[in-house]
């Protein structure tokens, strides 16, 4: 009987070593092939400044969002929702709302676009054809230390279009910050849309970025190779 026993628990071993052994050499892959190459068109390169520079940019640090006093309360009713919502996909940084301008690294502008363009005069040529805008400023590094978000309530006056334009701009100045034609329920969506939710496919996105795997400054070649173990 003893010898039995002995023969079991050595045969209970070999075979908990080789489980172990076969996760290790087969991990479950996290993120699907479709979103890894979604990732690649929206977050490598822009849709308006350089878009020849196509390496990761993303925030290293918490981002500190200045908030403004006249923010209609169904618009902060929503940031509330929209920052819940990306602080479970950005860890292991979070976004914080301010009333402390100075205390800021990223501010909201809501209002018009003359108004917006005093703020950032880059934006001039753009805020005037453009009902929301970002403008963010990375390091030599690709880190994001810095910028704004623009939504323009003079001539947008639809509620459910105002939240898409704050979600959208809001998640793009995370680093997304191409457009594309392909999906029309994802917020990177190119063409007029209202959608004011995050698809599976944008959450997969917005996940790959902050993932520990994906530094800021990467270049399109080094991504490529890093998300094919991704």
């Amino acid at each position: 009987m003893l010898y039995n026993l002995k023969n079991l628990m050595r045969e209970f071993i070999i075979l908990l070593i080789l489980l172990i052994l076969n996760v290790e050499q087969a991990p479950a892959q996290k993120y699907s092939e479709e979103a890894k190459s979604y990732f690649q068109e929206i977050a490598l390169g822009s849709e308006y400044g350089n878009s020849q520079d196509k390496t990761i940019k993303k925030w290293v640090k918490d981002i500190y969002l200045f908030v403004p006093q006249n923010i209609p309360t169904h618009l902060n009713t929503e940031l509330d929702k929209i920052i819940n919502e990306l602080n479970s996909l950005i860890q292991p940084i979070k976004i914080y709302k301010t009333n402390q301008i100075e205390r800021s690294n990223l501010k909201l502008y809501i209002g018009t676009a003359n108004e917006y363009i005093k703020a950032e005069p880059r934006a001039r040529k753009l805020a005037a054809n453009n009902l929301g805008l970002f403008y963010v400023y990375p390091n030599e590094r690709g880190e994001i230390e810095s910028g704004s978000v623009f939504l323009d309530t003079e001539r947008l006056k639809a509620q459910d279009t105002q939240k898409h334009i704050l979600r959208e701009e809001l998640t793009q100045a995370l680093g997304l910050m191409n457009d594309s034609e392909k999906y029309p329920n994802s917020i990177f969506y190119q063409k007029w849309s209202r959608t004011n939710e995050f698809s599976d496919l944008d959450k997969e996105v917005i996940k790959i970025l902050y993932s520990p795997k994906i530094k800021s400054g990467l270049s399109q070649y080094k991504t490529n190779i890093i998300l094919q173990n991704m």
